[in-house]
């Protein structure tokens, strides 16, 4: 028997900071436009992206026995955050604090997809 229970922690945290980010877009949306230079169609959009991974990651993190094509998707969509972030970097008209803003929470989103995309292998390979 594996020990999924790493991942669900994993996915269970990557829930967690999606619906907090989620929340604080719907709440202070505009302030956050305001400080950080992101289009509000983007963070309205992004808002919508984080409800529905949040979604997805506490159905595979709730599943018995665990949901290994839903931990790919939550993966596979981490990256296209990354992704997203990257290009509003280079597309987008942000200022300072919306640098600093994207840059921290990209490489949180990395670090998160590296360490489940690390806890599934395990389970691969156990």
């Amino acid at each position: 028997m594996t020990n999924d229970r790493p991942l669900r922690r994993l996915l269970w945290l990557d829930c967690a900071t999606c619906a907090l980010m989620a929340l604080a877009f719907a709440l202070v949306g505009g302030k956050i436009d305001r400080m950080t230079g992101i289009p509000g169609v983007v963070r309205i959009a992004a808002t919508g992206i984080l409800i529905a991974a949040a979604a997805l990651m506490a159905l595979t993190a709730a599943l018995r026995p665990l949901w290994v094509s839903g931990a790919w998707l939550v993966i596979l969509g981490n990256i296209g955050w990354v992704a997203g972030s990257l290009w509003l970097l280079v597309a987008g008209d942000l200022v300072a604090t919306g640098v600093v803003f994207v840059l921290i929470q990209t490489v949180a989103v990395i670090v998160l997809a590296w360490l489940e995309a690390t806890a599934l292998r395990g389970l691969r390979t156990a």
